[in-house]
């Protein structure tokens, strides 16, 4: 089995970390914003449930948004900890006699 190397991008880390916030901020503020409110129940049953059932959408995109945005800040620390070990491991060799 051959392996390939691993190869980092941080610059790419951090772009698609950006494009995760962007849609984690539209499901937890645009999705709750921008659906119409549950139907108010006026004794039917189908109104209850309706209105029980926007409630959980609201739920799970809020939910959905909060762990886009957490995955978002991860790819941020993982792409400064590259960055870190490249400059640490640059300030290593930069001593080493040629």
């Amino acid at each position: 089995m051959i392996e390939e190397p691993l190869s980092v991008r941080p610059g790419v880390l951090h772009e698609v970390a950006g494009g995760l916030d962007g849609v984690a901020y539209r499901l937890v503020r645009g999705l709750a914003g921008g659906l119409p409110p549950g139907p108010t129940p006026d004794g039917w049953q189908v109104d209850a449930a309706l209105a029980d059932l926007t409630a959980a959408v609201h739920a799970w995109a809020g939910a959905r948004g909060a762990r886009l945005a957490e995955s978002a800040g991860g790819l941020r620390c993982a792409a400064d900890g590259y960055r870190a070990a490249d400059e640490r491991a640059a300030g290593r060799l930069s001593g080493v006699d040629r």
